[in-house]
């Protein structure tokens, strides 16, 4: 610390700005995940990368103000998205069992003005696999929710993984 104090000003600046540009180059080098951003869910849908997949069923096409964060190489999402009042009212309906308080704690710490929430068990729009979504209201926004993609199975298995965060993040399991 010495060695940096007898340092003048500029240096140390120069030094601190290095030191966190490497630091981000670490981070950004090891985090092989990516955010896309789409106004609405037919403009997610046109994009062809298959974006869409990682959602419910239940997602109304509706969905507008998109951003989904994907790292394909460990099955992991997470998104937020927009929905009108006649939307919230068709999408709620599939919340019915309740997140635990870890659960929500997951949520809080990666959305802020996550009020509620829920987990919910579906068929993803890819096809082939159930996924536990966790799924949080933003409270501080009208129609704003925030969803993680839990666990996933082939479609109607029993899968271990997903009774495991079933328990952890629900307050019960929730069916399929």
């Amino acid at each position: 610390m010495r060695f940096l104090n007898s340092m003048p000003a500029r240096i140390r600046a120069l030094v601190a700005l290095v030191v966190v540009l490497a630091g981000v180059s670490l981070v950004a080098r090891f985090d092989d995940g990516q955010e896309r951003r789409f106004e609405s869910y037919d403009a997610m849908r046109a994009e062809g990368q298959g974006s869409y997949t990682w959602f419910p069923v239940f997602l109304p096409a509706s969905a507008r103000q998109i951003v989904l964060y994907t790292r394909v190489d460990t099955n992991y999402f997470h998104a937020g998205f927009s929905l009108d009042a006649k939307a919230m009212a068709d999408f709620d309906v599939h919340l019915k069992t309740g997140a635990s308080a870890e659960g929500l704690r997951l949520l809080r710490e990666q959305q802020r003005g996550i009020g509620r929430a829920w987990c919910a068990r579906a068929q993803s729009q890819g096809g082939g696999s159930d996924t536990l979504y966790l799924i949080g209201k933003d409270d501080a926004v009208d129609g704003r929710y925030f969803m993680v993609g839990l666990a996933s199975a082939p479609a109607g298995a029993d899968a271990p993984a997903m009774k495991q965060a079933a328990g952890r993040y629900c307050e019960s399991e929730p069916g399929a």
